[in-house]
């Protein structure tokens, strides 16, 4: 049960960049501007991304780890 729980759980995670209209629209506002005041256009939009990977890196993690966890009762 565990595996397809954490797989809905992460694709939440990326879909809620695609749903958030404040969150993602703060973001790449604030990316925007960011780029437009220092001419840096890569930086701002490298941090939205790493942002996204750590979370859903994190959220697969800990899915592991119960996975390992619960998995245990069944091999005995």
């Amino acid at each position: 049960m565990l595996p397809p729980l954490g797989n809905n759980a992460i694709a939440l995670l990326k879909d809620s960049s695609l749903v958030s209209a404040i969150g993602l629209s703060e973001l790449a506002y604030a990316a925007r501007t960011v780029a437009g005041a220092y001419s840096r256009y890569w930086e701002p939009y490298l941090t939205i991304s790493l942002m996204y990977w750590v979370l859903t890196l994190g959220l697969a993690y800990g899915i592991k780890k119960l996975e390992d966890r619960y998995g245990r009762g069944d091999s005995r």
